[in-house]
């Protein structure tokens, strides 16, 4: 691929089915992609795609998830991954996993996988499809969201709780969101609020907002809403309490998150 010039005043930036590209191979090898951070945004990436060998993209997805590690040492890609094994994923949908794994934070939407698997309700890496990735058209849609929410909207139908369903979550009319059920009665509310004196305003994370709601997934339940509301610290809460739960068909405490392994 030869050498291209461009001006600091050109204003078409080059595109690869729409996604405008900020990153360029390495010429030692060509699945070695500089990083966003490295080079910044750099306009004719899009030429190289052009000439770029089937698969390339793919295999720079799996060397970032290689060797991305959450914060207790393990691999992400021990916990997800994307396409199907014999199926990689396209071009733009390649750029929009390589940005996820890249850019975001996995850890407390990794160690509620992690949880799930050994309560038996997910089978590790979990695998994030096409359509997951449709969950948000866009990077500005997933970026809207609480990142924790955002993530988890692409891997919680991974988690299947048996007859209840699966753990994933549905967004409904009034820009609200439903866990497990598409019902009314399985509405979550993030932020809602809380006297200024309670004791969980003093840890709101945006990213991980606490939760308010009434789902009840004991085993033995026949009812699956509860009379009042159910507080949780944060949506990561949410996620492990609702594991340990439906696993265990008691509450427990819910003033602190369960340790990985929780299902022992």
């Amino acid at each position: 691929m030869g050498n291209a010039q461009s001006r600091s005043a050109d204003r078409a930036w080059p595109s690869f089915r729409g996604q405008c590209l900020d990153f360029i191979h390495r010429e030692d090898q060509r699945d070695a992609l500089y990083s966003m951070a490295d080079l910044g945004s750099i306009r004719l990436a899009g030429l190289f795609l052009v000439d770029s060998p089937p698969g390339l993209l793919n295999e720079r997805l799996t060397r970032a998830l290689r060797a991305k590690h959450l914060d207790d040492g393990t691999r992400l890609d021990s916990v997800v991954s994307f396409g199907d094994p014999h199926d990689g994923l396209e071009g733009a949908e390649a750029l929009k996993a390589m940005w996820l794994v890249e850019h975001q934070r996995w850890d407390e939407a990794a160690d509620a996988l992690r949880l799930a698997s050994q309560c038996a309700f997910c089978q590790l890496p979990a695998i994030i499809t096409r359509e997951d990735l449709q969950r948000h058209r866009t990077k500005q849609a997933f970026l809207a969201e609480p990142r924790v929410v955002a993530l988890w909207k692409m891997v919680g139908r991974r988690v299947d709780f048996g007859e209840l369903g699966r753990f994933e979550l549905f967004d409904d009319a009034s820009c609200g969101l439903r866990a497990i059920k598409d019902e009314e009665a399985f509405q979550i509310r993030l932020a809602p609020p809380l006297p200024v004196d309670h004791r969980f305003q003093q840890h709101t994370d945006p990213h991980n907002p606490i939760v308010a709601h009434r789902i009840n997934v004991f085993l033995q339940a026949q009812d699956h809403v509860l009379d009042e509301d159910v507080i949780e610290a944060s949506f990561s809460s949410y996620l492990m309490h609702t594991i340990t739960t439906r696993i265990k068909g008691a509450s427990g405490s819910r003033e602190s998150e369960p340790s990985v392994g929780g299902c022992g």
